[in-house]
């Protein structure tokens, strides 16, 4: 076995075991996790990656809160749901946390391949520089994030990790009812989570470069022949 195919074996095996915890944590989370802020003007539900799948505004939403601070609700209300997420997956762990992984098998995780013939080495590197020239051009802390909006009276901001934005204009706000309210924000939460997969494709698209390079490189190792493999 070539050194490269030994560094990929080794990769493949960690990145497994990798998978294999993080398949254990999502299993012992529920599917769906739901809390509200503080005055129960806003309750945010949340996928066991944390990410909000549905905003419901109470009817009474103007009696527990502002239209000023609606924004900041939706938000405290997400956060609140993600930290419950979060005690319930320790706690499933906690209760049980070998039954998690021999129940689900992981899915392998492996460093890309590449099917087919490559392109040239030259091309790729001229898409390597122009990815990693963009990803310098960015802020180095920040996440990725995509925003998403209902008219101009509404725009949210989500992140891998889930909401980190929320705002709502306030005089809009403040003669609408809680039902149109939660349409609003569900409908600018579908925007940004449509974006935000949007993403995920071109970081996809990176993975591709990086199997292709791989591609070339196994192809300029010397192959191991048999009197070297049985010495």
């Amino acid at each position: 076995m070539s050194s490269i195919d030994e560094t990929l074996a080794h990769l493949r095996r960690a990145a497994a075991s990798t998978a294999a915890t993080l398949a254990a944590v999502r299993a012992a989370a529920p599917e769906e996790t739901t809390a509200t802020d503080d005055s129960g003007a806003v309750a945010v539900a949340v996928d066991r990656r944390g990410r909000p799948v549905g905003v419901r505004v109470a009817d009474d939403w103007n009696r527990r809160t502002t239209p000023e601070e609606l924004g900041r609700v939706v938000l405290a209300a997400a956060g609140a749901a993600t930290a419950d997420l979060g005690r319930a997956m320790s706690e499933a762990l906690r209760a049980d946390a070998g039954a998690a992984a021999d129940a689900l098998p992981a899915e392998p995780v492996a460093v890309p391949t590449f099917d087919g013939t490559p392109r040239p080495l030259t091309e790729l590197a001229e898409l390597a520089v122009a990815q990693l020239s963009g990803a310098a051009a960015a802020e180095p802390a920040a996440p990725a994030t995509a925003t998403g909006s209902a008219g101009a009276h509404v725009t949210v901001t989500l992140a891998a990790t889930g909401l980190v934005g929320c705002d709502v204009d306030p005089r809009w706000a403040a003669p609408q009812s809680g039902v149109a309210l939660s349409t609003a924000v569900n409908q600018a939460l579908g925007e940004a989570a449509r974006a935000l997969v949007a993403l995920d494709g071109r970081r996809q698209e990176q993975d591709t470069v990086l199997a292709e390079a791989f591609a070339h490189l196994r192809a300029l190792a010397p192959a191991t022949t048999d009197g070297e493999a049985r010495a």
